[in-house]
């Protein structure tokens, strides 16, 4: 782990911060698959959650993002010990809520459960510090969910709290207590109240009424603020007059009218009708005379009309929809930033291709995450034209192309993108000659291991797609920039990447090692002349472990000592070449061949044949056969 880590901080790859999401979620994968033990897997994450806080970026969003994570990850391992360290994971918890006060702080002021943008935008999918993070929340920890967190004995009260944060971090703090009351998770707010001795008003009332409902305390036993509460709350009799509304309700729950489902409804509705192009047209004519400034009703009015228009096939229709569609979002959604409706309006026509613009606005006001939420996707069609709409409008836009494809687990898309970045470094290589990259050799180490780490990853995304040809393909160039490492680190300049097919052959043929030369082959998908190879080699050279490695990887057919025999032929032999052919031979499964190539070579070897007893009879049968 910690070697990955120094790899890719060498690459310059831990800058980024999506390169480190997907390493400590690959650590917590590796710890769960190898057992190791929940105190050793806590203290690393704690670790490097400490040294999260000390890098020069801390104190930036990201920092506080990162260090959440990693304390959530450590407190999910701490919470695997038996028994659980209860002291320690409060305090880890603690640290955790220092992080999510400072996020919020540095986010800046909200209204209280109004959904922050960034937060709403991993929410849908795009892989983020939060998003992991909210997988090892302490939330449904039952270590901590426990009765005494409920009790009135310890909640700080107004007059007692004594925290120690400044007026914007007990701000943010007060806006995350309300939250989690929103979702009904008291124990974690109460945690929250008492690790700080801080006095929240809604927390304090939750749970005196949980006391007084369970019967574990009186009115008598209500905290003073409370009883204060209580009594400012009642009204004079002169004032309690029946019909007279005191104060309007306000509600911040989520709405229940969804415009799809609705949607939905009524094109079951045309069902019935018999010209469903003139309920289109009068959707149309409504539009006049719906109220200025309702929005989110001209946009449904649209796309239901786009829905009986397209039923019926009438272009006509379409088109004023559409070109209905482009003035409103032109002069009413952008002005008004009603980026939500802009996104519907997208998604409830559906045609992509005529709507460009809309992709062009969202990425310009940086709201272009939000297409990127899976259930806007039902058929499949929105995430095929966002890839399109990259690339040919963003193609450089590597980075939002993969998070496209990563978002919808488009994984040969990935291996792809993948692909092809690392092909733009192996070309930085090859745009200048190999002798003058070899004078700047920490350079091209650099290009050459991030072209390795590319072609990596695109191996991998492609075996998830079962792209298995593209996998093996890309698994070839990465054992091909290996030995090209393995090369240059050992002092040998030999250049292995970015052959030319006419270079190949004696490139092949020059390497000392047969594993060597089968790589290369592989990665260029280049057939050598293998008997030529070993002519070279074992024949000349003498080098009969090149035949050994040649041997165990492939079958020796009895073509390739014909060939060789015949090489021997055609330059006069020494005693030596003569010795390595003999020894050669003695590799050749196939007696008669074995004895025929040896005679016709005089080599004293063929008498020896004739009189061993095992394989004699056999080639006197076999010479008796061919006399005849």
């Amino acid at each position: 782990i910690t070697q990955e880590m120094q790899t890719l901080k060498h690459i310059d790859q831990w800058s980024l911060k999506q390169a480190r999401i997907d390493f400590w979620k690959k650590c917590h994968e590796n710890f769960k698959k190898n057992s190791i033990s929940s105190r050793a897997a806590a203290s690393f994450f704690s670790a490097q959650a400490l040294w999260a806080g000390e890098r020069p970026a801390a104190g930036g969003p990201s920092s506080a993002e990162e260090r959440h994570l990693l304390l959530s990850l450590a407190g999910h391992w701490l919470a695997r010990e038996d028994p659980v360290p209860l002291e320690e994971l409060e305090d880890l918890e603690k640290q955790i809520w220092l992080c999510r006060v400072a996020q919020h702080t540095l986010g800046g002021s909200q209204e209280e459960g109004e959904p922050r943008g960034p937060q709403q935008l991993s929410a849908g999918g795009e892989l983020s510090f939060d998003g992991l993070a909210s997988e090892f929340s302490f939330s449904n920890l039952a270590v901590l969910n426990t009765s005494k967190y409920l009790e009135l004995d310890g909640l700080p009260s107004r007059d007692i709290c004594d925290n120690k944060l400044n007026w914007k971090e007990q701000a943010s703090l007060n806006c995350l207590i309300g939250r989690l009351l929103d979702d009904g998770r008291v124990h974690e707010a109460s945690r929250a109240c008492r690790y700080f001795r801080f006095y929240n008003q809604d927390v304090t009332l939750v749970l005196h009424c949980r006391a007084l409902a369970s019967g574990e305390a009186g009115v008598d036993d209500l905290h003073p603020e409370i009883l204060a509460l209580l009594r400012s709350a009642e009204l004079p009799e002169e004032e309690e007059q029946a019909g007279i509304p005191l104060r309007r309700v306000q509600s911040r729950h989520k709405q229940v009218f969804t415009p799809a489902e609705e949607s939905q409804t009524f094109l079951q509705l045309t069902a019935l009708c018999q010209d469903r192009t003139l309920v289109g047209m009068k959707l149309l004519e409504k539009i006049s005379s719906v109220p200025h400034g309702e929005l989110s009703c001209t946009t449904e009015l649209l796309i239901l009309a786009h829905h009986c228009f397209t039923l019926t096939c009438h272009m006509e229709g379409i088109i004023r929809v559409l070109q209905a569609a482009r003035l409103l979002t032109d002069n009413h959604l952008a002005p008004s930033e009603e980026y939500g409706l802009v996104v519907r309006l997208l998604t409830g026509i559906g045609r992509y291709n005529e709507m460009t613009y809309i992709f062009d606005l969202l990425h310009k006001k940086h709201y272009f995450e939000v297409l990127m939420r899976k259930k806007l996707d039902p058929s499949g069609t929105l995430k095929t034209a966002l890839l399109d709409y990259i690339k040919r409008c963003r193609p450089g836009d590597s980075e939002k192309h993969n998070m496209i494809a990563l978002c919808f687990s488009m994984c040969r898309e990935i291996g792809e993108n993948h692909e092809a970045a690392a092909c733009i470094q192996l070309k930085l290589i090859e745009s200048q000659p190999w002798e003058d990259s070899l004078k700047n050799g920490q350079q091209l180490k650099q290009l050459l291991l991030k072209a390795l780490t590319l072609m990596l990853d695109a191996a991998e995304s492609y075996a998830k797609d079962s792209c298995v040809r593209q996998a093996l393909h890309c698994h070839r160039l990465t054992k091909l920039i290996t030995l090209q490492i393995h090369f240059l680190n050992t002092g040998r300049n030999t250049m292995l990447i970015n052959l030319s097919r006419h270079r190949l052959p004696d490139c092949i043929a020059a390497l000392p090692r047969f594993y060597q030369a089968s790589i290369v082959a592989e990665a260029y998908d280049f057939v050598p002349d293998w008997a030529e190879i070993l002519y070279q080699q074992v024949i000349l050279k003498g080098d009969f472990n090149y035949l050994e490695e040649f041997k165990q990887q492939r079958l020796l057919r009895p073509s390739i000592f014909e060939e060789i025999s015949i090489k021997c032929k055609h330059h006069q032999p020494t005693d030596f070449v003569l010795k390595n052919l003999k020894k050669l031979l003695t590799y050749c499964e196939d007696i008669y061949l074995y004895y025929k190539l040896a005679y016709e070579h005089k080599l004293d070897v063929v008498n020896v044949l004739l009189k061993d007893p095992q394989t004699g009879c056999c080639l006197k049968d076999m010479l008796a056969e061919y006399s005849q």
